[in-house]
């Protein structure tokens, strides 16, 4: 699904419920909302939670593995993340609460200026999983989606597998895993007996523990950008090799494995990245292409390597900004980089 099946059921939503929808995405409370379109309702506050009930079915798709406490956010970073054009005209058409004339803190400043195209890397914090499940669950069909418990599990083994992207407006624009698997359950992963969704946390080598000589590889399992923002995506997977830079300091990886979701994504990791099937599809499965690339002889930072090898990527490395070194550094506290 994309942005124009959101406003595509947006459109086709009746007229009541869209403007419950309106009042939902410009910050108002039920009971404001309850006031201002249901007042003279005998129950307002049951008539909004109808409607709203019925907007989550509309919405379904995008909110199944959400719970009902949370429904309400995920639908606003849907259309915040997804609709930008859509919010900024019902800002214009709708008077937002005194209290949230900004959007939700969790999007930054939606404003299309020269901070839009500024881009850093930071940490994620658990409790920002289900928000990047959101994110990501635009690109991905159900065999390549994956389940929040079990992106949870692998974050309380290694943090350091999570980093965000993020405009000098605060917005989340991508987002990426790295996991670095144990030894004979990423045998059995590559070679094409189990699947992703069964490397369960019990499999993901701690933040705490060495690699082994049969571990020295990592497996990037998630990277997700805008669909159709050629910058912001170009900006991410440049943030994706400076960290993958970093790792090397503490994680002496020698080869790097990845699946691709998408034509594009395949592409752009055998003919840009150089990797080469490890395992074909028709010998796996998930009938997923399981990719590799060795990295041991490479002689030179990924960062540098990438911008040096297209000049697309090497035009925006002026966005980056990795200054902030704080906020995104690994973490490996029981490990020096000679590990």
């Amino acid at each position: 699904m994309d942005d124009n099946e959101i406003l595509l059921i947006y459109e086709q939503l009746p007229d009541l419920r869209r403007k419950v929808l309106n009042q939902l995405l410009m910050g108002y409370s039920t009971k404001q909302i309850s006031d201002r379109l249901f007042r003279d309702n005998k129950s307002p506050s049951s008539s909004v939670q109808g409607h709203l009930k019925e907007i989550y079915k509309n919405y379904e798709y995008f909110l199944r593995n959400s719970d009902s406490e949370s429904k309400r956010s995920h639908l606003i970073i849907i259309f915040y993340s997804y609709l930008p054009a859509l919010v900024s005209r019902l800002k214009v058409e709708i008077e937002s609460p005194i209290s949230l004339r900004e959007p939700p803190p969790q999007f930054g400043k939606i404003a299309y200026d020269l901070n839009e195209f500024k881009f850093e890397l930071d940490k994620v914090s658990l409790d920002e999983i289900t928000r990047l499940q959101v994110l990501g669950r635009q690109y991905f069909g159900s065999q390549d989606h994956l389940p929040t418990q079990l992106l949870k599990d692998w974050y309380k083994k290694d943090e350091n597998s999570f980093r965000k992207i993020k405009n000098k407006n605060g917005r989340t624009v991508g987002f990426f895993i790295i996991l670095f698997v144990k030894g004979m359950p990423f045998q059995l992963f590559a070679n094409g007996s189990l699947i992703e969704k069964n490397l369960k946390g019990s499999k993901i080598i701690s933040s705490r523990e060495p690699l082994k000589d049969n571990e020295k590889h990592c497996y990037i399992s998630v990277v997700v950008g805008e669909e159709g923002r050629h910058i912001n995506n170009t900006c991410v997977l440049l943030c994706l090799a400076k960290y993958l830079d970093k790792l090397r300091k503490y994680r002496d990886f020698r080869k790097v494995y990845g699946m691709a979701a998408t034509d594009s994504g395949n592409k752009l990791m055998e003919e840009t990245f150089n990797f080469h099937i490890y395992k074909s599809s028709t010998e796996r499965i998930d009938e997923e292409n399981f990719l590799e690339l060795d990295v041991s002889g490479l002689d030179v930072d990924f960062f540098d390597y990438l911008i040096n090898k297209e000049p697309g990527f090497r035009d925006q490395v002026p966005k980056l900004f990795f200054d902030n070194e704080d906020d995104w550094m690994p973490v490996y506290p029981a490990l020096n980089k000679d590990n």
